[in-house]
């Protein structure tokens, strides 16, 4: 759905740009099934997120 963690130090200004970017491609190491990851570990909500590049 287009949900994302970040891991490390990208935890510090990925989710506030990605709210204020007008499109955001998310590059991801790993897709998972929906509903995998617990809502408060979300960073990155997935109506943020335009496109999906794995």
């Amino acid at each position: 759905m287009g949900n994302a963690i970040y891991k490390g130090t990208t935890q510090n200004f990925n989710p506030m740009m990605a709210a204020a970017a007008d499109t955001v491609i998310l590059e991801t190491k790993e897709l998972v099934p929906t509903g995998s990851i617990p809502m408060e570990q979300i960073h990155t909500p997935g109506i943020y997120v335009d496109y999906i590049v794995k």
